[in-house]
């Protein structure tokens, strides 16, 4: 490229102050305590800033420290001090991943779930054929997942329901082994014999950081079997 940094196709990025012995970009790699100049670039928590008010000892979140870079991290746990617009890609594994999710940092929501979710694929956990053994009013719990993060959660639950016998009954699913009206509940009439979809769509607020989501089922009289019953869930808003 021959054009002078003037017009398009070059773009201003930040005035610089041009203090004695500064103006120019200089990268000074990962971020230690100590005075910075301006146009001094830095990386902390996987985010490069360059100084735009130098000079300066600051913390780089704020001014005078900017956004150098808006590539999102990539790992399996989200920034620990993040940014204000700063992006993160959240997987399960690194060599692995069953699922990925893009993450955006957005300081002005109010509550503790400022990470907010703009793209990705939904996680999916399948089990084998569950058999509720007890008739009756009783809930009976089978392990799904563990919530890896505190916050907002869409889940889809499915599943193909049979019984030998007409019988009325419920499932749902359940958070640390909550139950009854505090779940995701779903009440169902079972003729005898037939073998019935089952599904059970909700937004769910989880409070708890590493919280057990489990299956809850019952059936009124007589047991049910549950076939290939799987969920599908994925993040809206989360904590970090």
């Amino acid at each position: 490229m021959t054009t002078p940094p003037t017009s398009t196709p070059w773009v201003p990025m930040w005035p610089l102050a041009a203090p004695a012995g500064a103006g120019s970009l200089a990268y000074r790699g990962d971020w230690v305590a100590g005075t910075y100049q301006d146009g001094d670039v830095v990386v902390k928590d996987g985010v490069a800033f360059m100084a735009v008010g130098g000079p300066t000892s600051d913390v780089p979140s704020t001014v005078p420290w900017g956004l150098a870079s808006t590539v999102a991290s990539y790992g399996t746990s989200l920034p620990a001090s993040p940014v204000d617009g700063q992006e993160a890609i959240l997987v399960d594994s690194l060599t692995a991943p069953t699922y990925s999710w893009r993450f955006r940092y957005v300081a002005s929501i109010t509550d503790a779930y400022k990470w907010v979710c703009v793209g990705g694929t939904h996680g999916v956990v399948a089990i084998s054929n569950i058999v509720n053994s007890t008739g009756g009013s009783i809930w009976v719990y089978s392990g799904l997942m563990t919530v890896m993060n505190a916050g907002i959660w869409d889940y889809a639950l499915e599943a193909v329901m049979a019984a030998p016998a007409a019988r009325l009954g419920y499932w749902g699913y359940a958070v640390g082994g909550v139950t009854g009206g505090d779940i995701g509940i779903r009440h169902l009439t079972m003729p005898a014999g037939v073998e019935l979809p089952a599904n059970l769509s909700q937004r769910v607020t989880v409070a708890t950081q590493f919280a057990t989501l489990q299956l809850a089922h019952l059936m009124d009289t007589q047991p049910a079997t549950f076939y290939q019953p799987y969920l599908r869930y994925r993040p809206v808003r989360i904590a970090g």
